[in-house]
């Protein structure tokens, strides 16, 4: 199975992961060096068309290798060949794999380049979320610092023309006593306070003024900023996708090597090899696409199905994997007694 890789978000040290490659070559295990030789390795050969024995089930399959690097126990790599399993036994209503420690055909992940490219990414890919996520929460406070400016605004425009209308209304009060010349000295006390009350009004009001003014510059400061960092985070993005384009990938390979008697097929010899995934869910799609295989089924032109010879990580993380309908076509179609 392939992977066309969407333009993704890590920047690759050459010189640095190359060293880090040559310090953590995968070491096969003993139980690779027990159950397979390199003859017998060298006579299984990549099909995509699917099994040449097809509609064996059910199919005995066990973890032959996993290679250390992938960060996987025996066990997880285990539970996640049978949920791929369960994928297409829950489409069909029958059980179509078994684990057999044993004999049965050999499950290996096998770390390269690959992966280690894939998880290269997926950390880089973890700290841009990071930062995006620090963006988002920067944006939220801004957007929150808008409209507290903006209330803080409105509000103060509102003082301000009370206050303008309170002092109009003073200042036409004290033209008429003015005019008239016959202020009693109640009225004289009563106009000194009202000029002190709108003297008090006007400073405070000023301070609301400078405090608004304050806090419009940092307003201002805070988005240019924030745009600065927007537009850093726009040409980081840039790099990464000049980094790694989109290229074809293979993530997992079904092979085969056919036994013959009289010209007749009469038995196969299966093995499946993991290379990369990017979480839980691309892994999950990976090996149910070579089990697949595995069965007889060879690829599927629906872009979304399972069986689809390449997918788009991006569109494939989010959500677990399904059998599609074009899945199941493919298996009435090759093994219509599994129906």
């Amino acid at each position: 199975m392939k992977i066309r890789l969407a333009p993704s978000v890590a920047i690759l040290s050459v010189l640095g992961f190359a060293t880090w490659l040559a310090l953590n070559q995968p070491v096969v295990p003993e139980s690779e060096q027990m159950f397979a030789s390199p003859d017998e390795l060298a006579a299984l050969q990549e099909q995509t068309r699917g099994s040449a024995v097809p509609c064996e089930v059910p199919l005995h399959w066990r973890i032959a290798r996993v290679d250390d690097p992938f960060g996987l126990t025996q066990a997880e790599a285990s539970e996640a060949v049978r949920r791929a399993a369960a994928l297409w036994e829950e489409a069909v209503g029958r059980t179509l794999f078994t684990n057999n420690a044993t004999s049965g055909f050999p499950i290996r992940f096998v770390y390269d380049d690959r992966q280690a490219s894939a998880q290269e990414r997926r950390r880089f890919e973890e700290a841009y979320d990071r930062t995006s996520a620090g963006l988002e929460r920067r944006r939220v406070e801004l957007n929150d610092l808008r409209e507290r400016t903006a209330r803080m605004r409105s509000q103060l425009e509102q003082r301000l023309r009370d206050h303008q209308g309170r002092t109009a209304s003073y200042n036409d009060t004290v033209r008429g006593w003015n005019q008239r010349g016959d202020a009693s000295d109640e009225v004289r006390a009563q106009l000194r306070a009202s000029a002190r009350t709108l003297e008090a009004g006007r400073l405070a009001l000023s301070e609301e003024t400078r405090q608004l003014e304050t806090l419009q510059r940092r307003l201002q400061d805070e988005e240019e900023s924030f745009n600065r960092e927007l537009q850093q985070h726009a040409r980081r993005r840039a790099a990464i996708e000049r980094a790694f384009p989109g290229t074809r990938v293979e993530s997992g390979g079904y092979r085969e090597a056919v036994h013959t008697q009289e010209g007749r097929i009469v038995s196969a010899e299966r093995e499946i090899r993991i290379y990369r995934f990017d979480g839980p869910n691309d892994l999950l799609l990976v090996i149910a696409h070579e089990l697949g295989h595995a069965l007889g089924l060879g690829h599927a032109t629906v872009p979304d199905a399972v069986m689809s010879e390449e997918y788009r990580r991006a569109a494939t993380s989010a959500a677990a994997p399904r059998i599609q309908p074009s899945d199941l076509e493919l298996l009435r179609s090759r093994c219509p007694d599994l129906r």
